[in-house]
């Protein structure tokens, strides 16, 4: 992560051990690109309380505001609110708003709020951190949305994406399911318990000619202290027509509801009921083992849908 820093200290074309002068303070500072601004030749040893950059800024701090065109750069720390066409970067976030085009990178220090269209770094977040690809904090009381989001710590934070990552006190568990539908799969859960993801793959033989299935979803629940869990999941599947994932509508959304009983610290068992739905194409019903009696049973113009109750049970393991 630290290139992020080298290129931009190469952009503005100074280095902390060029600019060891005493520290000073201005109120305003306005500029095109370090140094051609009002703070000249001393842009890296001023704190600013506001600065406007066309281009780009490099300085000590930053108090209140900043602007910069392309980039941001406070080597020492960055308080109030800093704005960026295209990246940003602080030796230390002090509750700071950093919103950027491309990505926030705080050294070390809390933020607030960090928006980048590509990633976030932060050392703590109090707040919101949303990335278009990563995140990435040591230490979460908050909210993370990204495709991907790495926590080291999250005490009270929710992190909200397709990967979740949390090193210490989070879920990473591997399970082994049985259900009346998708038979025998093969569940990976990865996040937290108030939010995970699962990734899901399996075998339907029951009752049929071998068929895969592979899914996606997510989760959410508590654990009490004794070791007892309680979580909701929901889940889609997609399945193959002879063998062979097709064009064809052959869809399984389920809704479980499942217990969840740990044995010690690395095995667990779950299980619990699940409500089923089976969409397909109406013109290829081809046969699939749900129950003959259905709670619920819809014909379209297109597909035909069939509900019911099921159950899951399985052993899991955490992998953490």
């Amino acid at each position: 992560m630290r290139i992020f820093y080298f290129a931009a200290l190469f952009l503005c074309l100074f280095s902390e051990v060029a600019y060891g002068g005493d520290i000073k303070r201005r109120a305003f500072n306005f500029g095109f690109v370090t140094p051609v601004s009002t703070n000249g030749m001393d842009a890296m040893n001023t704190v600013n309380a506001v600065s406007l950059n066309l281009l780009g800024g490099c300085s000590y701090a930053n108090e209140y505001f900043e602007l910069g065109g392309f980039y941001n750069v406070n080597r020492h720390h960055t308080s109030g609110v800093s704005v960026a066409g295209l990246f940003s970067y602080s030796g230390c976030l002090d509750r700071t708003f950093q919103v950027s085009g491309l990505f926030n990178y705080g050294n070390t220090g809390t933020s607030f709020l960090q928006l980048g269209g590509i990633m976030n770094r932060s050392q703590n977040v109090r707040g919101v951190q949303i990335g278009g690809i990563l995140n990435v904090a040591r230490n979460l009381r908050g909210v993370q949305i990204g495709l991907v989001n790495i926590v080291e710590e999250s005490d009270c934070g929710v992190s909200l994406g397709l990967i979740n990552i949390v090193r210490k006190n989070g879920k990473m568990d591997l399970a082994l399911s049985f259900s009346d539908f998708v038979n025998t799969s093969v569940d990976f859960r990865l996040g937290k318990d108030n939010f995970y993801t699962i990734f899901s793959g399996g075998l339907v033989y029951v009752s049929s000619p071998l068929e895969y299935s592979t899914g996606i979803g997510f989760g959410s629940g508590f654990r009490f202290k004794r070791g007892l869990g309680c979580y909701f999941e929901a889940l889609v599947n997609s399945l193959t027509s002879g063998g062979n994932f097709t064009t064809e509508m052959r869809m399984n959304p389920q809704f479980r509801l499942m217990l969840d009983v740990k044995l010690n610290k690395r095995f667990s068992v779950h299980f619990g009921p699940s409500f089923n739905l089976m969409v397909k194409d109406k013109e290829n019903p081809a046969e699939l083992p749900f129950p003959e009696i259905s709670v619920f049973e819809s014909v379209g113009d297109k597909y035909s849908t069939n509900g019911w109750v099921g159950f899951n049970i399985g052993l899991g393991v955490n992998l953490f």
